[in-house]
Parts: C-alpha cells; structure tokens; sequence
C-alpha cells in the first residue's frame, strides 16, 4: 500500500534532528505495529498537491501549528481535496490539525478554545460498544473542532474536548490528539515552548504527568485503529 502524507506542519531545529519529521514519526508509528508500506510525502505549504487523490492508496494529513480559521492558501485546496476522497472512499486519517481541517471540510465548526491548551497526557472515552473504553493519547493542542461534522461519528470525547474523534464510515478516522508522539519528544517539546507559546501553568500539569508514575499510551491501541482504516 502507498501512503500519501499530507504535511501541514513539522517539527523545528534540534527537536527535528533528534526525533525527526512528522513523517518519520508516523512511518515508525506503523513500522512498530510490523507494518511495511510505501510513503510519500507531499508538503502542502510549499503548494505540493498530488496530481490527483489515485497519486496513493490512501492518505494521512498531519498536524500543524496553523489553525484552519488562518485561512491559508493551501487549506481551501486541502478542504476540497478532503471531501473528494471521501466521497470516492479512499482510506483518510487526519491528526491534530488534521482532524480539525477535515471536519471544517465536512461542515463543522472550529475555534481556539476558551478551555485553553490540552497538553501531554490526555484520556478520552471510547464511543461504540467496543472493549475498549477509553484510550490515552499526547495531546497539544489549543483549537478544538465544536459540532459534528457531517456523515460523522463520534469516535472518542472527554469533558475538555467533546469532539475529540470520528469516523466517516469504515475507511475514514480524525483524531484530535497526537498518537505519533512519544513521552520523550513530548516532554522536550513542552520544555522548549513553556511560557512561550504554552502556558506556565498548563505545561506544569502536563509535565508532571509525563513523569513517573505515569499513564501507559495506548499508542498500539490507536495505531491499529488507523491500520484498519488505511486497510479497510
């Protein structure tokens, strides 16, 4: 299978030397789940867009630190490309600014929020009547998508972000948190942009989280739920 992977964002300066791009951390996400595809990256900052949406098999869109209300000249693009694939059932995984572009792209609504950052471990509920009753995942965001998109589903929620993951059919999944980042990155991450970007307070919480006695990431959890979609 060929993944195409939609970057909308990356990582900077010595954080990208030491843990690498976006890209690499979703390649070693999926080659830890003893997944072997082919990757091609397509950097829509720098206006490149696949020839057309059968360029892959199907395709992941990445953070970023753009919000979709910046109104970027490559997100209308990306928007329409979104509900192209979709309506011709290709695999589509959005994350973090992903997530929230594809559901602007289906019709919802997304807005910094007024709840502030969602940064380092964050725990949602599972919707559905799976096993699995709720996952924790790295978060690092501030913008939160507010109403369902269309042909949506909710797939996960917590009290500080309710629309936290979807489904659009079988093929289709966004979610809000990052399960490409590992504690390690996470935690340099928070140290660089504290009282920066992220707030004093908000990184504390988030920092002593990351630290013994910590949760466990249910990154296996998740990535196979992004494996099934990419197969479905």
């Amino acid at each position: 299978m060929k993944l195409g992977i939609l970057v909308t964002g990356d990582t900077t300066g010595e954080l990208n030397a030491k843990y690498g791009s976006f890209t690499s951390m979703f390649i070693d996400l999926f080659e830890q789940q003893g997944v072997d595809l082919t990757y091609l990256a397509y950097d829509l900052r720098e206006g490149q867009f696949p020839y057309n949406i059968n360029e892959c098999d199907a395709w992941l869109i990445t953070g970023s630190e753009h919000g979709v209300y910046d109104k970027l000249p490559w997100m209308q693009p990306l928007e329409a490309m979104i509900r192209e694939i979709i309506a011709a059932e290709l695999p589509l995984i959005g994350i973090c600014f992903g997530h929230q572009i594809m559901a602007s792209a289906m019709g919802a609504m997304v807005e910094k929020s007024d709840k502030g950052w969602g940064l380092g471990h964050a725990t949602y509920q599972v919707c559905g009547k799976g096993a699995v009753k709720e996952v924790v995942i790295n978060a690092m965001h501030q913008d939160q998508v507010i109403s369902m998109p269309e042909q949506a589903e909710l797939l996960l929620t917590s009290e500080f972000c309710p629309y936290a993951g979807f489904t659009y059919g079988p093929k289709v999944l966004s979610i809000q948190a990052h399960p490409e980042f590992m504690n390690e990155y996470t935690l340099e991450q928070l140290l660089e942009l504290k009282g920066k970007l992220f707030p004093e307070r908000e990184t504390k919480i988030a920092f002593d989280g990351l630290m013994p006695p910590k949760k466990n990431l249910d990154t296996d959890i998740v990535a196979g739920w992004m494996l099934s979609a990419l197969s479905a």
